[in-house]
C-alpha cells in the first residue's frame, strides 16, 4: 500500500524538508501545495492519509482553514506545526469529521 501525505505550507524550504523525511520510506507519495486552492482541489480529487501544515496561510484565517479542511471528504490525519495555536480550538474544529489532529 502506498501511504500519501499531503505537505501544505507557505515556505518552499519546509517543504523541501519534509518532502526529504517522508520520501525516505517506503510506499510513501508526497504532494506539496502553498496555497489553500490547490490544497483544496486535490484534497477533491485524491484520497490521503495525512495532511501536514503551519496552518499559516494567506488566503485564509487559521481556523477557516482547519473548518475547510474539515469539511472534505475522507478520512485522514491532520498534523499541524504551530503547536502554540490555541491547541483546544483545533482539536475542537476537528470534531466528529473523521479526522484526527496531532500538534508537532
Amino acid at each position: 500500500m502506498t501511504y500519501r501525505v499531503l505537505i501544505v505550507d507557505d515556505e518552499e524550504r519546509m517543504r523541501r524538508v519534509l518532502t526529504m523525511v517522508f520520501e525516505e520510506m517506503n510506499d510513501v507519495k508526497v504532494v506539496t501545495t502553498n496555497n489553500c486552492v490547490t490544497t483544496f482541489d486535490y484534497l477533491d480529487k485524491e484520497h490521503i492519509h495525512l495532511l501536514i501544515t503551519d496552518l499559516k496561510v494567506p488566503e485564509m484565517e487559521r481556523l477557516a482553514f482547519l473548518r475547510a479542511i474539515k469539511n472534505k471528504k475522507g478520512t485522514f490525519r491532520i498534523g499541524c506545526r504551530w503547536h502554540f495555536l490555541f491547541g483546544r480550538n483545533i482539536r475542537d474544529e476537528c470534531g466528529n469529521s473523521g479526522k484526527s489532529f496531532t500538534c508537532c
